[in-house]
């Protein structure tokens, strides 16, 4: 499973809006909060910056006076920050001017916005002699993506073409047009996988990439439309949304029959077939397993899975509505010039849900899965066609998660151009200092250290199980930066090999997806599972899984990073999210495997010790909510974001023990901001982290993340990690039972009570919240 930090709620804002009547035009700026990330790089005085920092109680360089600056604009000094650290780093951020088109503004999300900002100077420049193929690629891409009027020229037609050559949409169409006999719903999957390399009511996943899942390539449920912008935890097919959703596909629908606009009796056809597209949609998402523990997937057999499947699929004579797997997996093979083995093993997600599938569609009418399957590619079209188009998803998201506007045209199309990889390498070649790929790689052996500090030091763990974590610790793989085949112009070259990029937004998303599939596929079956990127170049987060660490070069940006800064700057940002990663290694989920997929041998004494830690975190972060804002089935706040919980704890744990260290072997103090004087070197650590989760979100939104999101809203991570501290309580004096200093702290590496030595191992099982 991949863990990350940082923009998790970037695909849920869905970048991809500007304004309902009117939007902004391409070249508008962002707004004022991130123009001094600009002046920066603007500032070239000739100072020997280097020499400040040696010779200068006070740090002066332009970065230091910036990011005083920004906490002093964030901060209220004058709240009691034993009383509430949140309200005393953050108070101010409150007050921002935060963009209408976002439901949430943070900083990592204005971050973020940065690497936009700059992507849109590279992409809308003229094609130079000097760019190789992807990159000129990438800019036709964005330049037919900012042709608003061309696109509005060209209206819905390429997709009624695509929708024509298979009987067309039968909502769209008169009784007398639509032959229900000439596509059933196997030669419409067949056709759009044609189309996309994709299917409709399941997907192959595949992951070249040790760090992605367990295995290598799977089968999972299909994603349900406007899946990238409406996620899956924040759809709800009841009340209010429901019937915003009716309207969506109303008015979408609408635009596409036009010759019956206006018609009594089309009007009520036409709502009688939404509400079965809907309904249809909704129990699909119904028969879903919740996956809220893991990422699901069972690896096993091919023919052991397709043996099974096919005999419930006989038990409930479903024969007419069987997915013939071999077939559709022996396509996806010979995509790559492979063939189908029974023997190969693939990873399963929710195998349960392929039969309830079969079940569903025997009782739905024909016409009603039909009409839902062109709808399903429609949707996620929608956004590559008209300016009306787009704005109706605008509005759909508006009475969703209560965004006001659209962002500017030029940010919707930076998001849609596809070619990351091609952009990050021009990125890389514009934006990639070495020197901050030196320091990123210091404060990671920093902090990757103090881990290993803390877990020698743990009370209650014998010796065999120390050494087994530490293992994993030192076997833990940083990619960091950018991948090694950004600095070979041929390798990237290659990667695109067979891609078409012409003047048809839609038919260009079309060719790249067929072409990932193609690329994806091509390095699995030729070099396996490789150590790899599993978070993009281009994304201001990093992430976990399979024991490989993401740092991508989005985060090496002021004041994430940069040698121009204290060091408590950099630990308190960059370090306690580096440090979060690593916890994830020790969470919920990965403290009782190897890193290799190994368990550990550890003992029922101690495995008990552990679940006690779990308990105390997850009933620690339950205390910040009511106990009546959950409904009998809601997983508890506590238990559902008791992973993050865990690894903001230990990050900060770790984070606090490395930066000490540092001081203690480079003279035993940072540099000050200017300020900020009269604060010690380890206030300004909390400080710096603080300031980082520093976030403000629409109530709708906020509401949403509350009952469905894996981590905790920024308020509750930066109160509820550094009450957990006694390095916080001691670095500010903290009362004892003041709001910042309880009496009880929970920590993963320390028992209340050091256990008695004991011998014996047993077999733990991992532990579920119910």
């Amino acid at each position: 499973m991949i863990y990350t930090i940082g923009l998790f709620l970037l695909a849920t804002s869905s970048i991809g809006f500007s304004r309902k009547i009117q939007s902004r035009e391409p070249d508008d700026s962002i707004s004022n909060p991130m123009g001094w990330l600009f002046d920066i790089e603007a500032e070239n005085n000739g100072e020997n910056k280097n020499e400040l920092r040696e010779t200068e109680t006070v740090c002066l360089t332009k970065e230091c006076r910036i990011i005083a600056d920004e906490f002093l604009r964030s901060m209220n000094k004058s709240v009691d920050p034993c009383d509430d650290f949140y309200k005393f780093t953050c108070q101010g951020w409150t007050t921002t001017d935060a963009p209408s088109y976002l439901p949430l503004w943070a900083r990592f999300i204005m971050f973020q916005e940065v690497v936009y900002k700059r992507l849109k100077g590279i992409l809308e420049k003229d094609q130079q002699p000097d760019d190789i193929l992807p990159v000129k690629q990438a800019k036709k891409w964005f330049k037919t993506c900012m042709d608003s009027e061309g696109l509005n020229r060209r209206g819905i037609k390429t997709l009624e073409s695509i929708l024509m050559r298979v009987g067309g949409w039968p909502i769209t169409l008169d009784s007398e047009e639509w032959d229900e006999d000439a596509y059933n719903w196997e030669k419409i999957d067949n056709y759009y996988f044609q189309l996309t390399s994709s299917h409709i009511f399941y997907q192959f996943n595949i992951f070249p990439y040790v760090g992605a899942t367990d295995d290598d390539i799977g089968i999972s449920p299909g994603d349900l439309p406007l899946g990238e912008k409406l996620s899956d935890k924040y759809r709800d097919y009841k009340g209010n949304d429901y019937d915003a959703y009716k309207e969506f596909v109303y008015k979408v629908v609408e635009v596409f029959s036009k010759n019956h606009k206006g018609k009594n009796f089309y009007r009520e056809k036409l709502e009688r077939d939404v509400v079965s597209i809907v309904e249809f949609e909704k129990e699909l998402f119904m028969i879903r397993e919740d996956d809220d523990e893991g990422d699901g997937f069972q690896r096993q057999r091919i023919g052991k899975f397709i043996d099974f499947y096919e005999s419930e699929i006989k038990k409930s004579n479903l024969e007419a509505f069987k997915i013939d797997f071999k077939k559709s997996i022996t396509e996806l093979l010979a995509m790559v010039g492979q063939k189908y083995n029974s023997s190969m093993e693939m990873s399963i997600k929710d195998d349960v849900y392929f039969p309830k599938l079969a079940k569903l569609m025997k009782k739905t009418p024909k016409k009603v899965i039909i009409n839902y399957m062109h709808w399903h590619f429609v949707s996620n079209m929608l956004e590559h066609t008209t300016n009306e188009m787009r704005n109706l998803i605008f509005e759909l998201m508006e009475r969703e998660i209560g965004v006001t506007e659209r962002p500017p045209r030029w940010m919707e199309c930076v998001e849609l151009t596809k070619m990351q990889e091609a952009v990050a390498y021009a990125f890389m070649k514009e934006y990639f200092p070495s020197e901050t790929n030196t320091k990123m790689q210091e404060v990671i052996n920093n902090v990757q250290g103090s881990v290993e500090t803390l877990i020698d030091n743990s009370n209650f763990m014998n010796t065999e199980v120390k050494k087994a974590w530490i293992t994993k610790l030192k076997n833990m793989k940083f990619l960091v930066g950018f991948p090694q085949s950004f600095q070979n112009n041929s390798a990237i070259i290659a990667s695109f090999h067979g891609l078409i990029i012409g003047s048809d937004l839609i038919d260009n998303n079309l060719s790249y997806d067929r072409y990932k599939v193609r690329f994806k596929l091509r390095n699995f079956m030729t070099t396996g599972p490789v150590v790899g990127w599993s978070t993009e170049s281009l994304t201001v987060g990093a992430s976990y899984g399979g024991n490989v660490i993401v740092v991508p070069a989005a985060l090496f940006q002021p004041p994430l990073l940069t040698p121009n800064l204290p060091e408590f700057v950099n630990y308190g940002i960059l370090g306690t999210t580096i440090g979060h990663e690593i916890g994830h290694g020790y969470d919920g989920m990965g403290i009782f495997d190897s890193g290799d997929y190994e368990e550990i041998p550890i003992t029922k004494e101690d495995e008990n010790i552990v679940l006690d830690s779990f308990k105390c975190f997850s009933e620690f972060y339950e205390n910040f909510m009511n106990k009546t804002d959950y409904s009998e089935d809601e997983l508890s706040f506590g238990n559902r974001t008791l992973g993050e919980n865990l690894s903001d704890v230990m990050g900060i744990h770790a984070v606090f023990d490395a930066y000490k260290k540092l001081l203690s072997k480079t003279g035993g103090a940072d540099r000050k901001l200017p300020n900020f004087e009269e604060f010690t070197d380890e206030q300004m650590l909390f400080i710096s982290y603080g300031n980082m989760w520093c976030e403000i979100a629409n109530e709708q939104f906020a509401e949403k993340q509350r009952r469905n999101d894996v981590h905790s809203p920024g308020r509750i991570r930066v109160l509820g990690a550094l009450k957990n501290s006694p390095e916080f309580t001691k670095a500010f004096n903290c009362p004892k039972r003041s709001s910042m200093n309880p009496d009880k702290k929970c920590n993963m590496w320390e028992a209340q009570v050091k256990p008695k030595s004991r011998r014996r191992y047993g077999k733990h099982h991992t532990w579920i919240v119910n």
